[in-house]
C-alpha cells in the first residue's frame, strides 16, 4: 500500500504538471549531459549510449543522507546494496545489479582506477569521501567487452572534482550515536592546467551495528532444528584514516596528465566467535585492512583525427586477520588457540588506447592493457607465541591478464547510433575469454530515446577463491579451489527515456541474462568449498522518474521487479530481490541571499530474498523492509554550515547477511563545517 500511494501522488503532480508546461526543450538530457564510463569516449553523450545509465550530480550527492557510495546507488534502479555494517570496511559490500548473484559482479572505479580489491573483488566503498566527487556513473549490465573480467553486471565510475572546482581549504568534523566521530580536512590549489587537492579524514564509532545484541542461530542435525541464542554486540567498533590526493597537469596544449594518490588504513571487528566449550571464553575477531594505490591518467590529442589514453597504476593492500582457530587435534577433540595471519597483495596495470575517426560516421577505438597481480598468503600463526599452526601453511601466487580491445561507435543516420566492440583476454590460470557486445540507440524524437543491446561478459576467479589456504571462520572451514573458471553471462536488453517536459524524465528498462559455471559454495559437514556448479537465468524491469516539480524540489523514483533461478536445482537466485523501490526528494532554497537551506529524504524498499543455509542446506527468507535516510544543512554565505544526518531514522529492525543479525539500527550525526 505505500509504494502504491507513492506512485498515486507521482503520477497526479505529473499529470498537474504536464499540463502547465508548453514546450519541451530540444536535447535538454541526451546531448548536454556527458558519459564517459559506458564507452570511454570523452565525448559522448546519453543520445549516442545504447545503453542503462545513472548519473549523479554533484548537487545531488551533496544533497542527500549519503555517507558512501553505496548510500548513493540505492536511489538508482536495478541495483541492490548488501551492507552489513553502518559504517566500516571488511566485511563485503555486495552491489547486486541486475538480478546477478555473487560478491564481486560489479566493477567499482574512481577515475576509471580500481576500488575493488585486487585479493577478493570486494568493493571497497569506503576509500573515496563523497566531499570530493563530482558526480557517479552507474552503467548497468555487462561491460566486458571494454574492461574485461569483473565488469560483470554493472560498472560504477566515481568521478572526483579537479582542483579548480574545489575552496581552498575545506574542514568539518561529525559526531553522532554510538561513539561515532570524524574529522576531515581538504585542500586546493591551481587550477586544471596545474593544481593540486588533498582530501584527509580520520573515523571511527564503537558500534557499527547501532544494536545493544546480535541473535546467532545454531543448526542441530540432531534435531532438526534452529537454536536462537543472543549475546551482547562486543567487538564491533571501526576506525580509519583516509588521504586521497590528486594531481592535474597540462604537459602541452595537447596533452593532459592526472596522477592519483590514495591511501587507508583500518581497523574493523567482527563480533565474538564462540566456540565453548573448546576454547573457555568468547574469542574476538579482527581485521586490519591497509591500502595504497598510485595511479596515472594521460590524454594527448596526436592529431585531428586520433587521440591517445592511457591509464595506469601500482597498488598494494595488506589484510591482517586475528580470531580463534584450531591449533591440533587431540584424542580427536580440536584445540582452539587465538590466532592472526596476513595477506599482502600488490598489482599493477597499464592501459593505452586510440581513439580514430579517420573514417566518416566512425570513433573507432583500438586498446590493449595488461595486469599482473602478487598476493603472499601467510600461514596462521599462534598469537602468544608466532609459532605456526600444524593445520595451516602459507602461499605465494600471481596472476597475470593480458587483453585486447576494439570499439566501433557509427553514426548510422543523424539520430542512430549504433556501438559494437569486442574483447579478448589471456589469463594463465584460466586461459582465453571472448566478450563481445552490440547496441543500438535511436532518437525518436528529440525528447525520446530508444536504445537496445546484447552482449556477454564474465568474471575471473578471485585469488582468494582460486589459492586461499583453508581458513576457519565462525564454525565453517573455507577451502580454495584452484581449477575454478570463470564464470559467464550472456545478455539482452533495452529501454526507452523520455523527457515528458524540460523538468520532467521517465525511463523504461527491461533485461534478460544467462549465467552459466556460476561460482557458489558447496558445503560437506563444516567445510565449504567454491566451485564452478550452477547455470541460471534472471530477468526484470526497471522504472525510474526525476523531476523538477518546483525551481528547488526535485523527486526521484525508481521501481525494479525482478526474477532470478538456478537451472539446476530450480531455486530462486541467493540475496535476489524480488522487487526494490527507491523515492528520494531534495530541497534547497536560498534566504536573505545569504542563508541556504537543504534538506533530503531517502526511502528505500528491499523486498523478500533468500539463501541457502551453509549449516543446514536449507533455504531460508529475508524479510523485506523499508528504510528511511533524512538529513538537513544550513549554510551561510557559502562558507559556514552545520547540519545533522539520520540513516534508518525509523529504526527498521530487518536482516541483511545471514551472519549478521540483525542489520544496522538507527545511526545519526551532527556536522559542522566551513571552507574557504
Amino acid at each position: 500500500m505505500r509504494t502504491i500511494a507513492v506512485w498515486v501522488v507521482v503520477a497526479l503532480g505529473i499529470l498537474t504538471h504536464v499540463n502547465a508546461e508548453e514546450d519541451v526543450q530540444q536535447d535538454s538530457l541526451f546531448h548536454r549531459d556527458v558519459v564517459v564510463t559506458a564507452s570511454r569516449l570523452a565525448d559522448d553523450t546519453l543520445a549516442q549510449i545504447p545503453a542503462s545509465v545513472t548519473v549523479f550530480s554533484e548537487r545531488e550527492i551533496r544533497n542527500t543522507p549519503a555517507r558512501h557510495v553505496d548510500d548513493v546507488l540505492r536511489m538508482a534502479p536495478g541495483i541492490y546494496v548488501l551492507r552489513s555494517t553502518g559504517m566500516g570496511y571488511g566485511l563485503p559490500v555486495q552491489l547486486a545489479a541486475r538480478a546477478v548473484p555473487g560478491q564481486s559482479t560489479t566493477l567499482l572505479l574512481s577515475d576509471g582506477l580500481p576500488l575493488n580489491e585486487a585479493v577478493s573483488g570486494f568493493a571497497d566503498v569506503n576509500a573515496i569521501p563523497l566531499e570530493g566527487v563530482r558526480r557517479i556513473e552507474f552503467v548497468r549490465g555487462p561491460q566486458s567487452s571494454l574492461y574485461g573480467a569483473n565488469a560483470f553486471a554493472g560498472v560504477v565510475n566515481v568521478l572526483t572534482l579537479p582542483p579548480d572546482q574545489r575552496p581552498a581549504l575545506s574542514l568539518f568534523h561529525r559526531s553522532g550515536n554510538e561513539g561515532f566521530r570524524e574529522w576531515g580536512a581538504s585542500a586546493s590549489q591551481g587550477d586544471y592546467g596545474l593544481g593540486v587537492s588533498v582530501d584527509l579524514s580520520t573515523r571511527e564509532i564503537d558500534n557499527y551495528l547501532a544494536q545493544d545484541a546480535v541473535f546467532t542461530e545454531q543448526w542441530s542435525s540432531a534435531a532438526q532444528r534452529y537454536y536462537r541464542s543472543s549475546r551482547p554486540a562486543e567487538n564491533y567498533a571501526y576506525e580509519d584514516r583516509r588521504l586521497v590526493g590528486k594531481l592535474t597537469a597540462d604537459l602541452s596544449p595537447e596533452t593532459h596528465l592526472d596522477v592519483h594518490v590514495r591511501y587507508s588504513d583500518g581497523t574493523l571487528g567482527y563480533g565474538q566467535t564462540d566456540v565453548r566449550p573448546l576454547y573457555p571464553t568468547l574469542g574476538d575477531s579482527t581485521m586490519d585492512v591497509e591500502s595504497a594505490l598510485l595511479g596515472a591518467v594521460l590524454t594527448s590529442v596526436l592529431s585531428d583525427d586520433v587521440d591517445f589514453k592511457g591509464r595506469a597504476y601500482y597498488r598494494e593492500q595488506e589484510r591482517a586477520l586475528h580470531g580463534l582457530n584450531v591449533s591440533h587435534v587431540q584424542s580427536g577433540i580440536p584445540v582452539f588457540v587465538p590466532s592472526e595471519s596476513e595477506t599482502g597483495v600488490r598489482d599493477w596495470m597499464g592501459d593505452g588506447a586510440f581513439d580514430i575517426r579517420a573514417f566518416e560516421g566512425h570513433a573507432i577505438t583500438i586498446g590493449a592493457d595488461f595486469q599482473r597481480t602478487d598476493a603472499d598468503f601467510s600461514s596462521l600463526r599462534n598469537a602468544a607465541t608466532q609459532q605456526r599452526l600444524p593445520v595451516s601453511s602459507g602461499r605465494e601466487v600471481h596472476s597475470v591478464n593480458a587483453g585486447l580491445y576494439l570499439q566501433d561507435r557509427i553514426a548510422l543516420q543523424e539520430r542512430a547510433t549504433a556501438l559494437c566492440g569486442l574483447r579478448v583476454d589471456e589469463h594463465d590460470a584460466y586461459g582465453s575469454a571472448v566478450s563481445p557486445k552490440a547496441g543500438v540507440v535511436v532518437q525518436v524524437q528529440d525528447s525520446m530515446r530508444v536504445h537496445a543491446s546484447a552482449g556477454r561478459a564474465y568474471r575471473a576467479p578471485s585469488l582468494i577463491e582460486l589459492y586461499q589456504p583453508s581458513i576457519f571462520f565462525g564454525s565453517v572451514t573455507f577451502e580454495s579451489n584452484s581449477e575454478l573458471k570463470p564464470e559467464y553471462i550472456s545478455t539482452v536488453d533495452g529501454g526507452v527515456e523520455c523527457m515528458v517536459t524540460e523538468s520532467l524524465m521517465v525511463r523504461a528498462d527491461l533485461f534478460y541474462n544467462d549465467m552459466e559455471d556460476l561460482i557458489t559454495k558447496q558445503i560437506s559437514g563444516s567445510t565449504l568449498r567454491y566451485a564452478n556448479t550452477d547455470e541460471a537465468w534472471s530477468a526484470g524491469a526497471e522504472l525510474g522518474l526525476e523531476w523538477g516539480f518546483l525551481p528547488a524540489c526535485s523527486l526521484g523514483l525508481s521501481y525494479t521487479e525482478q526474477q532470478g533461478e538456478n537451472r539446476d536445482t530450480g531455486a530462486d537466485l541467493e540475496h535476489i530481490p524480488e522487487r526494490l523501490a527507491s523515492l528520494s526528494v531534495r530541497a534547497g532554497e536560498t534566504f536573505c541571499d545569504v542563508w541556504l537551506v537543504e534538506a533530503s529524504l531517502s526511502e528505500n524498499y528491499v523486498g523478500v530474498r533468500g539463501y541457502v543455509d551453509l549449516s543446514s542446506g536449507l533455504w531460508r527468507e529475508l524479510g523485506d523492509y523499508w528504510r528511511t535516510d533524512v538529513s538537513l544543512k544550513l549554510t551561510y554565505r557559502d562558507r559556514v554550515w552545520i547540519g545533522a544526518n539520520v540513516q534508518n531514522a525509523s529504526d527498521e529492525q530487518y536482516q541483511e547477511w545471514p551472519q549478521v543479525n540483525p542489520a544496522p539500527g538507527r545511526l545519526y550525526a551532527f556536522e559542522v563545517g566551513a571552507r574557504w
